[in-house]
């Protein structure tokens, strides 16, 4: 799921999946979701329910509040030198996202260990470190 490409959050992912088959399942990239509004224990419940995680990504968001309230979430600066005039930043986990957030992020994704049998990712409670 990721901005600006056809699957671009859970619904279009499942819309996909139904046309398609259980081939197709999410790689839930979290700061994907940030960006749009959705709350990431909702989306792991969601996805996680109808067996459609696949595997998980970790990366954080910042919202650059004042240019996105001008220009909008979508703001992706063409030039990578102008970095600095977009919307969001992609950033390492907890550099835009509490603790708490990431630690209720991770509890959730361990109650859904039935879909790491096709997975690449396992995530053991002892992964939490400090946050655990």
């Amino acid at each position: 799921m990721h901005p600006n490409f056809v699957v671009y959050n859970p619904k279009t992912l499942m819309k996909l999946r139904d046309a398609v088959g259980e081939e197709i399942g999410a790689n839930c990239e979290l700061s994907h979701l940030f960006w749009q509004g959705c709350d990431p224990v909702e989306v792991i419940h969601y996805l996680g329910k109808q067996g459609a995680i696949y595997h998980a990504h970790m990366e954080d968001t910042v919202i650059v509040k004042d240019v996105a309230a001008r220009f909008g979430v979508l703001n992706f600066p063409e030039d990578p030198a102008k970095a600095a005039e977009g919307s969001l930043f992609f950033r390492a986990v907890g550099y835009g996202h509490g603790a708490q957030l990431w630690l209720s992020h991770w509890r959730v994704v361990c109650t859904w260990q039935a879909w790491s049998d096709r997975s690449v990712a396992r995530w053991p409670f002892w992964a939490l470190g400090p946050w655990g």
